[in-house]
C-alpha cells in the first residue's frame, strides 16, 4: 500500500536515494549527494514541509519537491522535481503524488501552480495535463563556450563598448542585487521558478536608466570556482520597459555589458521563453545554441479556476 508522507519525516539518506533512483534514466544526469541535495533545497527555496515521499512500507518509492512563495501579490507553488523509481513506474504512484500536492496547494492557498517539463517528456506532459495544468509557453536553456563576442565591461564601470558606445549619452547602467530587479514597476511577477529574484541568491542585476527612469534589466549570475577565476556566466532575465522607445538597444546594451569581455569561460542562457524571439535573435547572433528545451506549465488552483 503506498502511503504518502512529508519530506521532513524522511530520513536524508532515504530522500536522497529516492531521488537519485527516481531519475535513473532520465533525460539529463540529475545524480545527487546529501550536501548537494540540502543545498538544493536552500537555493531553489524548496520545502521540506510541503515536499512529500510515496512509500510502500518502509521503502520510499517516489517523490514531489514543492516550494510556496509569493511573487506579485500572489501565491504561487513550484513543482520542482518528481520522480519514481524505476520498478513503481507505471502503477499511479505518480499521480497519487501530483494529486497530493495539488491537496497541499489549495490548502496553503496556492493562486497559481507551476511545474515545467522536457518536451520530450511526453508521458509527465500528460499527466500534468490530466489534472490541469495547461502549457504556457516553451523555455529554452542555451550555452555557449568562450568569450562572447564584443569590448567587455570596463573594470568597476560596467561601461561596453558596441552598443553602449552608441547608447552612452542617452543612458545610465547600475549594479544592484537581484532584488533590485524584482522592484521594477514592469518586472514579471509570473514566470518560471528558477530565474525568479527570489531564487538568485547569490545572483545580480544590471539596471538601465534613460532619463531617471528605468528601461530595463538583466538578471545574471556569475560562478567562479575554488580558486576564485571566473568560471562561467549565466543570464536569467532580460527585459526592455514596454515604455521604452529603442527596446533593441536596450536589450544590446545590457547583454554586452553581461557578457562580453571575459575571455574564455562558459556562457548559458536559462529558461529564454521561446515567445522573446528579440532575446532569442540577439542571443544566436552571440553564437548561444539551444541545448534543451522545456514547457511551462500552469494550473490556476483559485476557486475561479476550480469551478
Amino acid at each position: 500500500m503506498i502511503v504518502i508522507r512529508k519530506l521532513s519525516e524522511c530520513t536524508l539518506d532515504q530522500a536522497v536515494q529516492v531521488w537519485n533512483a527516481g531519475f535513473s534514466g532520465y533525460l539529463v544526469d540529475m545524480t545527487t549527494n546529501p550536501d548537494a541535495f540540502m543545498t538544493r533545497q536552500a537555493y531553489e527555496q524548496l520545502s521540506p514541509q510541503h515536499s512529500i515521499v510515496a512509500f510502500d512500507g518502509e521503502q520510499p518509492v517516489g517523490f514531489v519537491l514543492n516550494g510556496i512563495r509569493m511573487a506579485g501579490g500572489r501565491t504561487i507553488s513550484w513543482n520542482g522535481g518528481t520522480g519514481v523509481i524505476p520498478a513503481y513506474r507505471g502503477r499511479g504512484v505518480g499521480r497519487k503524488l501530483i494529486e497530493a500536492s495539488l491537496d497541499i496547494y489549495r490548502k496553503e492557498g496556492v493562486d497559481t501552480a507551476t511545474i515545467e517539463a522536457f518536451a520530450s517528456n511526453v508521458p509527465a506532459i500528460a499527466l500534468y495535463e490530466s489534472v490541469g495544468y495547461v502549457t504556457r509557453d516553451t523555455l529554452l536553456v542555451l550555452r555557449k563556450t568562450g568569450g562572447a563576442a564584443g569590448g567587455g565591461p570596463a573594470e568597476g564601470t560596467g561601461e561596453s563598448r558596441g552598443a553602449w558606445g552608441d547608447a552612452a549619452g542617452r543612458y545610465t547602467l547600475r549594479h544592484g542585487t537581484a532584488r533590485d530587479a524584482g522592484l521594477l514597476p514592469f518586472y514579471p511577477a509570473l514566470g518560471a521558478w528558477q530565474v525568479h529574484w527570489a531564487s538568485l541568491t547569490a545572483g545580480e542585476s544590471l539596471t538601465m536608466f534613460e532619463d531617471g527612469k528605468p528601461a530595463g534589466y538583466a538578471l545574471y549570475k556569475r560562478v567562479y570556482d575554488a580558486s576564485g577565476k571566473l568560471a562561467g556566466v549565466t543570464l536569467y532575465q532580460c527585459e526592455a520597459s514596454p515604455d521604452n522607445r529603442d527596446p533593441e538597444t536596450v536589450l544590446r546594451t545590457l547583454l554586452e555589458t553581461v557578457l562580453d569581455g571575459y575571455g574564455e569561460v562558459s556562457f548559458s542562457a536559462s529558461h529564454v521563453p521561446s515567445s522573446r524571439t528579440d532575446l532569442l535573435r540577439l542571443l544566436e547572433e552571440k553564437g548561444f545554441q539551444t541545448v534543451h528545451e522545456l514547457v511551462w506549465m500552469t494550473r490556476d488552483m483559485t476557486e475561479e479556476g476550480r469551478a
